[in-house]
């Protein structure tokens, strides 16, 4: 795998991470702050 891959594969899995991470609490604060 040559470097640009390796960063492509890298910057994929931080921006996976980043985005389920808080997804889910803010899914989830969302839906709370709807209901009231």
């Amino acid at each position: 795998m040559d470097a640009m891959s390796e960063i492509f594969v890298l910057a994929l899995w931080i921006g996976l991470v980043f985005n389920a991470a808080p997804g889910a609490v803010f899914s989830e604060s969302l839906r709370r702050g709807v209901r009231g």
